[in-house]
């Protein structure tokens, strides 16, 4: 998207921001937790939109519009609870309730990853995922990683995204680690944590 950005008249800008939002919204109706990223990214695309006066209501409405046109693929969910007769393994979704509780993926926990009460350890949490990062990208990687961030913040063409992209990274990242409720000391589980990050 910034690239194209970068590139566009200011009137069409504002086009490049209506299929981001589509986008956004197909991301979140196949995952819910990319919201994280859609709302840093989506907050620093807006501002920038408005900076620079490249967006009127209509455009704006339509950005809108387009999100929600993204999210169309959870249309399915009634009409293939009208027309199966197959049970759904996530609840009933003939009612606005059953759709709402998918989406949010109740039957679990919503942005939890277990429906229990079991509460999540976020300075296990971060140590497991540094420690994670580590032995599987090895040292190298957060080496270039590291210094990716001071080239960056040198760098003044991308000095402003990339902090944009890393804080999104690390909203994401803080916010698993502080929902993150599986218990640790069973490797199966901790396997699954692992496969989120």
């Amino acid at each position: 998207w910034y690239q194209r950005r970068v590139r566009a008249s200011d009137e069409n800008k504002a086009w490049i921001a209506v299929e981001a939002s589509f986008i956004a919204g197909l991301s979140m109706s196949n995952q819910h937790t990319s919201i994280l990223y859609i709302a840093v990214i989506g907050m620093w695309m807006f501002m920038s939109l408005l900076r620079d006066e490249a967006i009127t209501v209509r455009q704006f409405t339509l950005t809108g519009l387009a999100f929600l046109f993204g999210l169309s693929p959870y249309l399915q969910l009634p009409l293939s609870s009208h027309f199966s007769k197959t049970p759904s393994t996530w609840g009933v979704h003939k009612t606005l309730g059953g759709i709402l509780n998918h989406m949010l993926r109740g039957d679990y926990g919503s942005l939890r990853m277990t429906g229990d009460d079991r509460p999540a350890y976020f300075a296990d949490n971060v140590r497991m995922f540094t420690g994670d990062m580590v032995n599987e990208l090895g040292i190298l990687i957060v080496l270039l990683f590291l210094f990716c961030l001071l080239t960056a913040h040198y760098c003044p063409l991308i000095k402003t995204e990339v902090k944009v992209y890393v804080a999104a990274l690390f909203l994401y990242s803080l916010f698993f680690c502080k929902q993150a409720n599986i218990d640790n000391t069973v490797v199966l589980l901790a396997g699954v944590k692992e496969r989120f990050w």
